[in-house]
């Protein structure tokens, strides 16, 4: 008989063509367990073919072809026994091998899902009585009409008994529960609805037509007799298989069933000995992976006094871990809704209030808070509570401005190292950058800074301006030039979600003199000496009043709100300022000389 016909619609043209397409390029990653069984190929064969009878069939043809080796052991006529033990182990026991197929061939049958035409997976179409097993195009191309492969074998009608000289090809239903079948009803009327399997009926009509040319009447007359027997028994074990196929899934269903059923009295039994041992069901940790496994183990066993002292150490592991957890998303919200109302604190008259402005940000006022914020035992924050906390943080806002000042004030003494001792020894943006990864985020607890008049008046040079390095450039007004007091206002509201570093601010370089120009002249257009210091150009500022000689306010077109930016604005442009008291000219920015076509 011939191999089964490979149809041109079978995915496996379709799944190498997506292997293809698809294939992973580069080395590939071999198994974790790769040559771990290699030593079974040293173990004596009888060792090896008693340890393979306790295998199932499905795990034996697995493993005869894993190699050549094995191939030859396992698929020999010596090793039968193997299959045979293997096979009647199985519950509920699986029908005899029929006749004519090898326990090999019986075991792919029944229990692999591959199609024996074109080898893709997922092959649902079996027929027990062949037996075989096809993908659904592979089935449509070897299982044909009756009378159609009558017609192309060349049979008349009087040659119709060979109908029933083989079994009809019927996908078989695992729910089939006919009773055994004492005669053959495959009757040549019934030919147009039966179908056979295409390489059986020709290899069946071939001899069929040879008995019938050489008109030897005995052989003939064997030949359909013995043909028949064939049939009818084939037919009767298709279904005995379907019967078994049925029961086993029966049997599954079953399994499952009860092994949900222990695992519920399991579960019911912890919960009961938790409850009784003094724990609330409030305080399981239900989201606890650890718990979880323990109460719904996928193979539970009873109960025991022995297996509760082993599974209530890792309860109460568990039932840490979950209140650990739940401290800490008290925690975290107790600090959001403490980082809102202080955002709120902040922004509600900080252009009355000037000491607000130079507040430090959340992340660095939360330090002074953490007496009040540890006595918090709920996640709503009091009004007493909160007022406590900003008291804390008033108290301690001269140490954080003395803090920002000296590192501000480090970061003019290098630039100004730097530049005395010349190109050769490289600038201190590269050195920072160097260091910048290095320091942040270490936790060492700096030394508490106090207020030192160099420090200020180093600060309050017309140079000692500052911005934002450009890895933290990402809020309004970081390229912009500050002043020691605006650089604090501008960490607290661009940058109050991370704590203050000062590995992320930058002197702005004046190396002609340019800007100190520049801010001489501002000086002397507010009507103060061209050296006055930054602190009282900041403070002429921020009295408001100013008007551009052009007619414009310029902290709405300028600040618009963030007025510590008006500096850096008025620096940049040569500015006319008129104040309420005094007015000056001379100067003009740029929209007036736009206006004036200069």
């Amino acid at each position: 008989m011939e191999k089964p016909r490979i149809s041109l619609a079978s995915r496996i043209f379709r799944a190498d063509t997506d292997k293809r397409q698809g294939a992973p390029r580069g080395k590939k990653t071999l198994p974790r367990d790769l040559g771990k069984l290699r030593e079974i190929m040293n173990m004596p064969l009888d060792v090896f073919i008693e340890i393979a009878a306790h295998l199932r069939p499905i795990d034996i043809l697995q493993l005869a072809r894993t190699s050549k080796l094995l191939r030859n052991i396992l698929l020999s006529h010596g090793s039968r026994s193997v299959w045979i033990t293997a096979r009647k182990a199985i519950e509920p026991p699986l029908p005899e091998c029929p006749h004519g197929v090898s326990e090999p061939q019986y075991a792919s049958v029944v229990f692999e899902r591959f199609c024996h035409a074109c080898g893709v997976g997922r092959a649902v179409n079996v027929d027990y009585s062949i037996p075989i097993r096809l993908c659904g195009p592979c089935w449509k191309a070897n299982v044909r009409n009756a009378l159609t492969l009558a017609q192309e074998a060349g049979l008349n009608d009087e040659q119709a008994e060979i109908f029933g000289l083989l079994p009809q090809c019927k996908v078989a239903r695992s729910g089939s529960h006919a009773s055994v079948i004492d005669s053959l009803d495959q009757t040549p009327a019934m030919a147009d609805k039966m179908a056979f399997y295409e390489p059986e009926f020709v290899a069946v009509a071939k001899q069929y037509k040879e008995l019938r040319v050489g008109k030897d009447t005995l052989a003939l007359q064997r030949f359909t007799d013995e043909r028949k027997a064939d049939t009818l028994r084939r037919l009767n074990f298709s279904l005995a298989v379907a019967k078994w196929a049925s029961d086993m899934r029966r049997g599954e269903c079953e399994a499952r069933v009860e092994s949900q059923k222990r695992q519920e009295q399991r579960q019911a039994d912890v919960e009961a000995k938790l409850i009784a041992s003094g724990y609330p069901r409030e305080s399981w940790p239900t989201g606890d992976l650890e718990f979880r496994k323990i109460m719904h183990a996928p193979r539970p066993r009873k109960l025991t006094p022995q297996t509760w002292n082993e599974i209530l150490p890792h309860v109460l592991e568990a039932m840490d871990r979950q209140r650990a957890l739940r401290a800490d998303w008290e925690r975290r919200a107790r600090q959001a809704q403490l980082a809102g109302r202080y955002a709120a604190f902040l922004d509600a008259d900080r252009n009355v209030d000037a000491q607000k402005r130079t507040l430090p940000a959340f992340p660095d006022a939360l330090p002074f808070m953490q007496d009040v914020n540890t006595d918090l035992c709920g996640v709503d924050v009091a009004d007493a509570q909160f007022t406590a906390a900003v008291e804390a943080v008033l108290a301690h806002a001269d140490e954080y401005r003395a803090r920002v000042r000296h590192d501000l004030a480090q970061i003019v003494r290098e630039a100004q190292a730097a530049a005395s001792a010349g190109p050769s020894s490289g600038t201190r943006t590269r050195a920072r950058e160097g260091s910048r990864d290095k320091s942040k985020g270490t936790g060492k607890q700096r030394a508490r800074p106090v207020d030192d008049p160099v420090e200020r008046a180093l600060l309050d040079a017309p140079t000692s301006l500052f911005c934002c390095h450009w890895s933290c450039s990402r809020g309004r007004g970081c390229t912009a030039r500050k002043t020691f007091a605006g650089m604090l206002e501008h960490w607290q509201r661009e940058h109050g979600a991370s704590p203050w570093e000062p590995e992320d601010v930058l002197l702005v370089p004046d190396p002609e003199g340019a800007l100190a120009a520049a801010v001489g002249r501002l000086a002397g257009a507010l009507g103060l000496p061209e050296d006055a210091g930054l602190s009282a150009i900041e403070e002429e500022i921020w009295r408001g009043g100013l008007e551009c000689a052009c007619g414009e306010d310029p902290d709405v077109d300028f600040a618009r709100g963030a007025r510590y930016l008006l500096l850096d604005e008025l620096v940049r442009l040569p500015t006319a300022l008129r104040l309420p008291a005094l007015a000056h000219s001379g100067l003009s920015c740029s929209a007036d000389a736009r206006r004036n076509g200069g």
